[in-house]
């Protein structure tokens, strides 16, 4: 996966962060791997991503979550077709 996400602050995404999204977001082939959301550390970019593809009018859809073994969500699938 090609990583866009940013290190710059866990608080919020870096101003560059929307640019390198919208660079993805025009393929309806992409797939978009994030944190769940309870184990989400840097915070913002999810809903940055969600508000994007709303923006084109889209939904994001979410195609697979991988969780441990006692059913805790970790990682989730999305695509924005």
């Amino acid at each position: 996966p090609i990583e866009i996400f940013g290190y710059d602050s866990v608080a919020e995404p870096d101003a560059d962060f929307e640019e390198r999204l919208a660079l993805f977001l025009p393929n309806p082939d992409n797939v978009y791997l994030l944190r769940a959301e309870a184990q989400t550390v840097f915070r913002g970019r999810r809903q940055l991503f969600l508000d994007a593809v709303a923006e084109q009018a889209r939904t994001a859809v979410l195609v697979q979550t991988f969780a441990q073994r006692d059913g805790t969500p970790l990682f989730e699938v999305w695509r924005a077709p």
